[in-house]
């Protein structure tokens, strides 16, 4: 649907019905009401996690993640890792050879300092 529509003296193209731009405006709230329960959800499991006692198998964890275990423990894909590593706003990362590997603890820090939308999770300092 093609059709010119004329605003404050401005002339747009309007290619898209009205109702295609609403649903594709719901569809983003429902996207950011998705990623505030996950962010909430990880700062319960890092509270949980910091209030455990320590496990013999967390002891012969890595202290290394590769780039791939790294964006699934941030819950980001492995492309907005990179994205962020390239603009300096990731975690903090190390470069052995040509391979990108992240510190453990600073992965746990980057997570704290995520904003909770959960007022039950600890604040971040």
């Amino acid at each position: 649907m093609r059709r010119l529509a004329r605003a404050s003296g401005i002339e747009v193209l309007v290619t898209r019905p009205a109702s295609d731009v609403l649903a594709d405006l719901a569809a983003l709230a429902s996207d950011e009401a998705r990623i505030a329960a996950r962010r909430a959800h990880l700062h319960g499991e890092l509270a949980r996690a910091l209030a455990a006692p320590p496990t013999p198998a967390a002891a012969e964890a890595p202290e290394y993640l590769t780039t791939a275990e790294a964006a699934e423990a941030l819950g980001v894909s492995v492309r907005t890792l990179g994205a962020l590593r390239a603009a300096g706003q990731g975690p903090r990362f190390v470069r052995v050879g040509r391979a990108v590997r992240y510190p453990r603890a600073t992965l746990l820090e980057k997570i704290v300092q995520l904003p909770s939308t959960d007022p039950a999770a600890p604040p971040s300092t």
